[in-house]
């Protein structure tokens, strides 16, 4: 869809040959660094989120992302060419449960709101 569809929830941007993963000002995004999979990333972090709502797309990086809507969801860029990315996904659909890997007990952490966190880094 195109990025400024107000169903999209981050959009890549090639900027003079710089890529970057972006979110609007309701979302936030993180970059968990290099990972080997997408599933070494279990939980959505508490702080950290980019002041600047976008980060570097980088190959083998692994994303998290805050939706306006209190989901998190997460990314992992396969590879990059100028016109786009290609990236592995996954989105957690029980609001504000920061679980982003199925695990075999259930989650032991609070769900979280915008309200009981810095998640929303204005």
């Amino acid at each position: 869809m195109p990025f400024d569809d107000e169903n999209s929830d981050f959009f890549f941007e090639n900027f003079e040959g710089t890529f970057y993963l972006d979110v609007w000002d309701d979302s936030d995004i993180q970059d968990m660094g290099p990972t080997s999979d997408i599933y070494d990333i279990d939980y959505a972090p508490l702080d950290g989120w980019s002041d600047t709502k976008d980060v570097f797309a980088i190959p083998g990086n692994t994303y998290v992302i805050w939706t306006w809507d209190n989901h998190f969801a997460k990314i992992r860029v396969k590879y990059i060419t100028d016109e786009r990315v290609v990236f592995d996904w996954a989105y957690q659909l029980v609001e504000g449960d920061p679980q982003l890997k199925i695990k075999s007990t259930p989650s032991e952490r609070k769900p979280l709101t915008r309200s009981n966190t810095r998640g929303n880094s204005n």
